[in-house]
């Protein structure tokens, strides 16, 4: 993990890296949700989605990953439209499933 760690924090993945994040995620691996909501945050190795890193980032929170809430208040706060915060309570009260991105 901290190999995959380093090469994200240089922005140059390799392939796989994400695939890894994502198994790891499945398995429960704080840290790798965490890398992975950075890297969904940032577009390293995966497209940029600000509301997929808010919703990871708040899985990351609810699983008591230090400072994921105040990443996701800064997304929620810096970054969504208005629109895409509408989305989000839409989102959340169908009960929405986090998809890995």
């Amino acid at each position: 993990m901290l190999t995959i760690a380093a090469r994200i924090k240089a922005k140059l993945p390799a392939p796989g890296d994400l695939d890894m994040l994502r198994r790891q995620v499945g398995e429960g691996d704080k840290r790798a949700l965490e890398l992975l909501a950075w890297c969904t945050f940032q577009g390293i190795g995966t497209d940029r989605d600000v509301l997929s890193a808010y919703r990871l980032y708040g899985a990351a929170a609810a699983d008591a990953v230090p400072h994921a809430r105040e990443n996701q208040q800064i997304i929620y706060e810096r970054e969504l439209s208005q629109e895409q915060r509408q989305q989000l309570l839409m989102l959340e009260a169908s009960g929405g499933k986090i998809a890995l991105p």
